[in-house]
């Protein structure tokens, strides 16, 4: 499977945050996974119509999830991504675009090229 880095995913490290311990690699985690939207130019004129108080502009939430939610191509991939990396879905709705999948440290490290540990900061771990 290719794996690319997506843009703006990235978490930076708090401010003063120092690495305390890596993550035990059999702890149980769930991710939520935001999946991209349909027709974004079409959702951004949406935005412009009802920021503006055109009339007509509100879509009802049914519509708004047809024309907007993640297509059902995009979230397939996420699922097959997850089975494929032996992380399980646990929720999926297209209407909100996300996704939770569940696995150990180990699975999210591999699926997700990362190296997950505990931080200490001046607001806690």
């Amino acid at each position: 499977m290719n794996k690319h880095r997506l843009a703006g995913s990235e978490r930076g490290i708090p401010m003063g945050a120092k690495a305390s311990a890596a993550a035990h690699p059999d702890e149980r985690l769930e991710v939520s996974v935001l999946v991209r939207r349909r027709d974004t130019e079409g959702f951004s004129a949406l935005l412009r119509s009802v920021t503006a108080g055109e009339a007509g502009a509100r879509v009802d939430r049914n519509r708004f999830a047809a024309l907007y939610g993640a297509a059902p191509e995009d979230m397939a991939a996420v699922a097959a991504f997850a089975r494929d990396a032996g992380l399980t879905v646990v929720s999926a709705d297209a209407a909100c675009r996300t996704m939770r999948l569940s696995g150990t440290v180990t699975q999210f490290n591999r699926a997700f090229d990362v190296e997950l540990q505990h931080f200490e900061h001046q607001n806690g771990t």
